[in-house]
């Protein structure tokens, strides 16, 4: 099994009245997968080109989001993600 953990954002109230949405990612592969889930990663690469060579969730379009959630989606992996405005909470 392979747990792949990734956050986004500062997690600290911000001093200005405005959103400031933070996220944590966890994707669980078992080994079986692990090869299937390599294969998307360098597809996505190959296809989106991102500019530092690592794909950035924040940057990522709605279309592309949805991508990569449907894929993973039809793998026999666990993806958990969750997201709080600290700007509101």
């Amino acid at each position: 099994m392979y747990i792949f953990i990734d956050e986004s954002g500062s997690f600290v109230p911000p001093t200005a009245d405005k959103p400031s949405v933070c996220c944590v990612a966890t994707l669980a592969v078992p080994d079986s997968c692990l090869g299937a889930v390599e294969a998307l990663h360098k597809r996505l690469l190959a296809d989106w080109r991102p500019a530092e060579g690592e794909i950035k969730g924040a940057r990522l379009t709605e279309r592309q989001c949805d991508r990569v959630i449907t894929t993973l989606g039809n793998l026999d992996v666990l993806l958990c993600l969750v997201a709080i405005d600290m700007g509101l909470h």
